[in-house]
């Protein structure tokens, strides 16, 4: 291929799990090293009936599962749902969990903040384990002491013909799914600019578009 866009999540590069020959520059290397592979899951669970007051969007507590939500806040045909999201040494801690456990431990938390056994109610649990998933091993980048533009460092192309895109690449918007789709977007375009062609540049504008009418 005369250009390649590497969409690799941050942690599978640094895993090293994909090699590079020649080797990246070092100080595309240094970038990978530096930024933070934040460690992140998130279990979704569902009962047979609401157990949560009426007016709770959200709760944070100091247990593992740290953060609770309704998805279906708002919506007029609303699941009785709850979402958990960890991160940290409690994300750590759920990782190194299968997913029957992470499920007991989370239900053993609700029973904690409501006073109440909901292990009856529950219908279906799903664990999202990013951290522990081969092809991401992080659930998102954050910034770490001495990384202060290194993201800019990560997204650099290398003799405009290897290019970087992905949320860890996205100066403005990291962490997020509108950023990771941005720096692909824009790698697209480097390249249709570069080559000259016109062929794919409808799909770039329309994705451009898209992007923009949901506010991202």
């Amino acid at each position: 291929a005369d250009h390649v866009i590497v969409t690799l999540p941050l942690g599978v590069l640094k895993a090293g799990d994909v090699k590079f020959d020649p080797p990246l520059p070092a100080a595309k290397q240094h970038a990978i090293d530096t930024i933070g592979a934040g460690m992140v899951n998130k279990l979704i669970l569902g009962f047979k009936e609401a157990f949560w007051p009426d007016d709770m969007m959200a709760i944070y507590t100091a247990s593992d599962s740290q953060m609770w939500w309704r998805p279906g806040w708002g919506r007029a045909d609303e699941a009785a749902t709850l979402t958990a999201f960890a991160g940290g040494q409690a994300g750590a801690a759920h990782s190194a969990m299968s997913e029957d456990d992470a499920i007991s431990n989370s239900l053993e938390n609700l029973q904690a903040v409501f006073g109440k056994d909901v292990t009856d109610l529950l219908t279906f649990g799903h664990f999202v384990n990013w951290g522990a998933d081969p092809y991401s091993k992080l659930g998102y980048s954050f910034n770490t002491v001495g990384s202060k533009g290194l993201r800019k460092v990560l997204a650099q192309p290398i003799q405009d013909r290897l290019y970087f895109a992905g949320e860890a690449c996205n100066t403005l918007r990291p962490a997020t799914v509108h950023g990771a789709m941005e720096t692909g977007i824009d790698s697209a375009q480097y390249i249709i600019d570069l080559t000259g062609s016109d062929q794919p540049r409808g799909l770039v504008g329309w994705v451009r578009s898209l992007l923009g009418s949901v506010g991202l």
